[in-house]
Order: C-alpha cells, then structure tokens, then sequence
C-alpha cells in the first residue's frame, strides 16, 4: 500500500490593494493591540494571541494565521520592544542578541518549509503543543 502525502491546499486569497472601507483592517485592531500589550508586558512575540485570534475572528486555516502573524511581525515588534528594554536595562547583550537572531533567522527557515509541507491539523496541534511546553517551562522554573 503506497501513503500518498496530501499537500494543505493553496490559499484562495486574492491579492488586493488595502481598502480602508471595508473595515478589514479596523476588525484587526484590537488583535494587534492585545498581542503587542502581551508582548510588551512578557516579551512574548504576540504570536501567541495573533494566531489563534486570526483563527477565530477572520477563520483562517492555521497556516494562513501563522503567515499572517509573520508578516504583522517583522516591521512593528522589535524597535519599539526593544528602544524600551534597552533604556531600562542600560544597554543591550549584542552577542547574545547576534547568536539568537542568526539561529531564529535559520529556525524559521527550516519550520516555516516544514509547517507549509504539514496538514492544517498536525500543525495545529503541534502549535497547542508547543505553547503548553512552554507554560509548563514557565510554571516550572520557579522564581
């Protein structure tokens, strides 16, 4: 018996230029502002409010949400995160930032090739995994 791999089946979004009238963008507020007020308060990367949030609010498969949180990432969470923590704790540890931002940057390489191989499901499941790890490392650390 030959197992035939199913690909998740492409996204059938139309690529339009931003129209403020239809609200979208309003609707997307208020999940940009509590993950970037989570994200301040815990230094999470807001990717753990956005995802599910988009999930629900917009019902996007997991693969769109992921894509989606990516995207809302790269330009607004690090400056401003960073300005702030920088002035608080006197300066910033260029190394170990140069190490980790060289491993994530090679890490989201390799996961992101990996989660668009992966059905909507697995990947949904292997994301609830991976936060409740990290809770249990949180809970457990102690402090």
């Amino acid at each position: 018996m030959t197992h035939v791999r199913r690909e998740p089946a492409p996204v059938d979004r139309a690529v339009e230029p931003l129209e403020l009238s239809t609200g979208l963008w309003r609707s997307g507020l208020p999940i940009g502002l509590l993950a970037g007020v989570v994200s301040g308060l815990t230094g999470l990367g807001g990717a753990v409010v956005v995802i599910p949030l988009l999930a629900w609010r917009f019902r996007m498969t997991q693969h769109e949400a992921q894509l989606t949180s990516l995207a809302m990432l790269l330009p607004p969470i690090g400056l401003p995160g960073v300005y702030v923590y920088a002035k608080a704790q006197g300066g910033l540890p260029w190394l170990v930032i140069a190490g980790v931002a060289v491993g994530f940057a090679a890490g989201a390489l390799a996961g992101a090739r990996v989660a668009t191989r992966m059905r909507g499901a697995k990947l949904k499941q292997i994301y609830a995994g991976i936060i409740l790890l990290m809770a249990l490392l949180v809970l457990l650390r102690g402090q």
